[in-house]
């Protein structure tokens, strides 16, 4: 006999469709107008900048791939979406550490905004650990 309190919530909903909605709108369009703002100013950039720029875009299409995983009820779907994330983070840190990417924050603005940025990753990170939506998602995908 199951009690209403025990009942795992199905499918994407809650937090876990926020999640899914930034990886598959907001990361994408985000991407794409940065992209787009350094257009006109790229014959005056090095190959560095375009690897930055083609890291940026595996990782975001990582996102998108976990995304539709969850939509798709894939297993492996929360692994994927694990990766994105700590890949984001870390591309995050890249980008606010080192000059490999233009950026228009003030210097003493970097660290602070790094922490922010730590800390929104973190908690996504947190959530797709702990969920237990996310725990119902991988034991009813295939």
């Amino acid at each position: 006999m199951s009690r209403v309190g025990d009942q795992q919530p199905a499918g994407v909903g809650g937090w876990l469709l926020l999640f899914c909605l930034i990886l598959l709108a907001w990361e994408p369009v985000s991407l794409a107008l940065l992209a787009s703002s350094y257009l006109g100013q790229a014959m005056f950039r090095d190959a560095a900048f375009f690897l930055v720029l083609a890291a940026r875009l595996i990782i975001v299409a990582i996102g998108v791939a976990a995304a539709l995983a969850f939509f798709n009820h894939r297993p492996f779907a929360a692994a994927l979406a694990k990766a994105a994330v700590l890949l984001s983070a870390g591309m995050a840190a890249f980008l606010l550490l080192t000059p490999y990417f233009p950026s228009n924050l003030a210097p003493d603005l970097k660290m602070p905004v790094l922490a922010a940025t730590l800390a929104w990753y973190g908690g996504w990170f947190a959530y797709l650990a702990r969920s237990k939506r996310v725990r119902a998602h991988a034991e009813n995908a295939g």
